[in-house]
This record gives structure tokens, C-alpha cells and sequence, in this order.
């Protein structure tokens, strides 16, 4: 964080924090004055919808504008900017209630980030344990579960598929589909009707097709991220015979330092968890892709922290599906539960892939922006002309307008968008190949070489 002199408080929020894959996220806080919001709704109006299109295609600008920095306690907004400059989100700040105690929390891509007022930053909420005290785990309070909950959320994974209209806003509100709505109404006024009419039902229908295969898409990772079943939890100290009490509890409710036993009918493990007693027999193909079962042994004790990665043999994941228990009793210690979970990391990627950028990309936004500038000369050239031989200035507009028009062909985006959908549906056809981001089909498409470890 980089704060002026004086309190935190009196100034604008930002600061700097680590995401779970490695790269680091910016932060700023903002929120709207009422001038400014007046001025956005004026702005909407007298464009007629402009303004929101500006937001959609360039929203950073916009949101500066419109809002103003201010301290974390004030805002209404958090911006997330990626390290890489990329990209950025806008998220709906709130302060987070428990039961126990006043969190301020907010949740970026299915993330948790908890603000810690020592700090003066955000963080990742996470579990670092000594491997003895993880081997003397004690059964979670109810007031420890409470306040676990709060900080690391229910054991879910709830994607929300976004409505139909959400996706028909989000694939027609691009700067292609614009131009191409701009030359319908053009081909309209010069009495184009029926060409204007076979652009506008085939644009309607590719868009409506790619948000109904991209939805189907979303629906199907849901299903394979949504788990619904129950544990039985420790609820009593192990005694020295070994002996202890369970209840049965929804997975969902499970939270990090639960201690329960693992199943052994064959079902998918709904956590990340650290095996203190018993050794089991583990596939897990789903999340590796090895076919042969993994043999998980109880963690030995000693001194240092335990970790996840180097303390693998050792670990159970969400997701994965125990084959066989090699002893009578198995008991694991929940550690990771969500998408903070090995699965939940992979469904992350899936969702979030990352921003790629490809030379075959880069050619084609150079390649429209030569029409651009090309349409562009035709245009001042032509009015040129026809303003020095005593054309109306109505039929100039319409004219050179029309030249622009055919040098940028507004059935490019609908075309594409065909094209993709098509292979798209050959995937899911003959591969059974689901695919949630339809523009990662065209860099499919310039792939020579695959590489695999297996």
C-alpha cells in the first residue's frame, strides 16, 4: 500500500494483494456522488443508450467520471485491476455480519478477500496449522464453526449461470454489433429493406444461438462443480481406545478444522483434507488425469507447518473419489473447503481463463482498423467530391456513410460468430467437449502441436 501521510481513513483506498494462482490484484475504492449520478442518468438519456455502451466497451474511464475515489469505509465499489493491466472488475462492496463478529469482506471471482486492520490491506483467508496440532485436532465449537463460516464461507460451489437477457447484453453489446445495428438503420433509410432485413434476422439468431450454447455451457460446468451429499463429523474428543462420537451434517457446513471420517462408499471427497489416522486408496484421475489410485497415509508427526503441496501424500482433495479404506478407521482434518479447494482452483481457471493474446488476434484487429482508415479516406474523399459538384448535403451524409458501411462488412460479427458455434457443436458432438469461452475456439483452430505429460 502506498498512503500519504496522515490516517488511512482520510484518504483514497488501495492497496495490493496476492490471489490464490500466483499473480497479484490492485485495489481501489469508489463511490458515486449524487451530481455525478444525475449527470450519468442525464448522460443515458440525451445519448439515447450511448453512454452505456461507452461504459460496457471502455468502463475504467467511465467509472472515473463518474465516481470518485474514496476511503475504504465509504465506498460503494471495489476496482480489481490485474497485474498485467489487462483487465478489471467492478465489485459491490459491502461489510460482511456474523454472529460473532464485523467482517469486511468482499468476494472477486468466487474469491473471499478479508481486510485486515492491522495491515490495512486484504487478504485470502487461509489455514496454516502445526503438524502436531493438526494430529490433536479438537472437535469445532459452535461458536468457532460461526466464526470459520464467516471467514471462509459454506463448503459450495454455486456458479450462477447469468439469465438470458444478462448473456444477449453481454454478446450484443460489442463494439461490432454496433456498427452493425448503425448500418441496418443506414440500409433502411436508403430503402434497403430486404438486405437490411436478412443482416438483422441472421445477427439476431447467431446471437441468440451462441448465448444458448454458452449457457448450456455454464449449466454443464455447475452440475460437475456442485456436490450435494453428508459426512459424519467428529463431535468428541477421540478417547485413548479410540473411540469418539459422530453426527451426520450436510458437506456444505463444513468448515476448516472439522475433523471427519472418510468415506468408504466409493463417493467423491467434498474438501481438501489432511489424513491424522488411517490410510486409503484414492483415485484421482478427475483432477490429475493419472488412472492408477493413489495410496494417502496418516501425516507423521513433526515440527513445522503443514502444507498442502509438499505434504501431497498426505492429502485428500475435493473432488477426487476414495477407492478403498486399508484401515478400519480413517479420519481426515478439513483444511481447504469451496473454490479455495484443488477443484475449486481448476473450476476457477475454467471460469476465469486467463487473458490470451495471440498474433493471430493482433492481425485481425489490425486488418479491421486498415478497413477503418480506409473507409475512413473514401469517406472525406467522396464528400469531397460530391459537395464540390452540388450534392445535397443529405444524400453526402448518406452516401459516404453507406461507403463506410460496405468497407467494414457488418456481417463479419454474425459470420464469426456461425463459424464458431459450429465448432463449437462439433466438439460437444464428437468429443463430448464443453467450452465456456467461444473465443478460445479460434486459437484452437491455430494449434499445430499438442504436448502432454501422460
Amino acid at each position: 500500500m502506498d498512503y500519504r501521510e496522515g490516517s488511512p481513513d482520510d484518504f483514497a483506498f488501495e492497496a495490493s494483494v496476492q490471489h490464490p494462482h500466483g499473480h497479484r490484484l490492485q485495489i481501489s475504492s469508489f463511490r458515486q456522488s449524487a451530481l455525478s449520478r444525475v449527470l450519468w442518468y442525464a448522460s443515458f438519456v440525451l445519448t439515447c443508450g450511448l453512454s452505456w455502451c461507452l461504459r460496457a466497451w471502455k468502463p475504467y474511464p467511465v467509472i472515473r467520471r463518474t465516481h470518485e475515489a474514496c476511503p475504504l469505509q465509504d465506498a460503494e465499489i471495489l476496482v480489481f485491476f490485474h497485474e498485467s493491466g489487462k483487465y478489471f472488475e467492478e465489485v459491490p462492496f459491502k461489510i460482511c455480519v456474523s454472529a460473532e463478529e464485523i467482517l469486511t469482506c468482499v468476494i472477486h471471482q468466487h474469491v473471499r478477500y478479508v481486510y485486515s486492520h492491522a495491515d490495512q490491506t486484504f487478504h485470502v483467508p487461509h489455514v496454516e496449522d502445526k503438524v502436531s496440532s493438526v494430529l490433536d485436532s479438537a472437535p469445532v465449537s459452535a461458536q468457532q464453526r460461526a466464526r470459520q463460516q464467516a471467514w471462509f464461507g459454506s463448503n459450495v460451489m454455486d456458479i450462477k449461470v447469468p439469465g438470458i437477457f444478462m448473456l444477449l447484453y453481454k454478446e450484443v453489446l460489442t463494439p461490432f454489433y454496433a456498427f452493425q445495428l448503425f448500418a441496418i438503420i443506414l440500409w433502411y433509410f436508403e430503402n434497403y429493406y430486404y438486405y437490411a432485413g436478412c443482416i438483422f434476422v441472421i445477427s439476431v439468431a447467431s446471437a441468440i444461438l451462441s448465448l444458448i450454447e454458452t449457457r448450456n455451457n455454464l449449466i454443464n460446468l455447475r452440475r460437475i462443480a456442485t456436490m450435494h451429499t453428508t459426512v459424519n463429523v467428529v463431535i468428541s474428543p477421540i478417547a485413548d481406545d479410540g473411540t469418539y462420537q459422530t453426527a451426520r451434517v450436510d458437506a456444505a457446513e463444513l468448515v476448516p478444522g472439522d475433523v471427519i471420517e472418510v468415506p468408504a462408499d466409493g463417493s467423491m471427497f467434498p474438501c481438501d483434507a489432511v489424513l491424522i489416522a488411517g490410510t486409503c486408496l484414492v483415485n484421482e484421475s478427475m483432477l490429475t488425469g493419472e488412472s492408477v489410485p493413489v495410496l494417502k497415509m496418516t501425516i507423521a508427526r513433526r515440527d513445522g507447518d503443514y502444507h498442502p503441496e509438499t505434504d501431497a501424500l498426505h492429502t485428500l482433495n475435493g473432488g477426487t473419489q476414495v477407492v478403498q479404506l486399508r484401515t478400519r478407521r480413517v479420519l481426515a482434518r478439513v483444511t481447504r473447503t469451496g473454490f479455495a479447494t484443488k477443484k475449486g482452483a481448476l473450476v476457477l481457471d475454467i471460469l476465469y481463463a486467463t487473458d490470451l493474446r495471440f498474433r493471430f488476434y493482433t492481425d485481425a484487429l489490425r486488418f479491421v482498423f486498415f478497413l477503418i482508415v480506409l473507409g475512413l479516406c473514401g469517406f472525406v474523399y467522396s464528400a469531397t467530391i460530391q459537395s464540390l459538384s452540388g450534392v445535397p448535403a443529405s444524400a453526402i451524409i448518406i452516401k459516404t456513410l453507406d461507403l463506410l458501411v460496405l468497407i467494414v462488412p457488418p456481417a463479419l460479427p454474425a459470420a464469426m460468430t456461425v463459424g464458431t458455434l459450429t465448432a463449437m457443436g462439433r466438439l460437444k458432438k464428437r468429443n463430448d467437449v464443453i467450452c465456456t469461452s467461444p473465443p478460445r475456439v479460434n486459437v484452437g483452430g491455430k494449434i499445430k502441436v499438442c504436448c502432454f505429460d501422460k
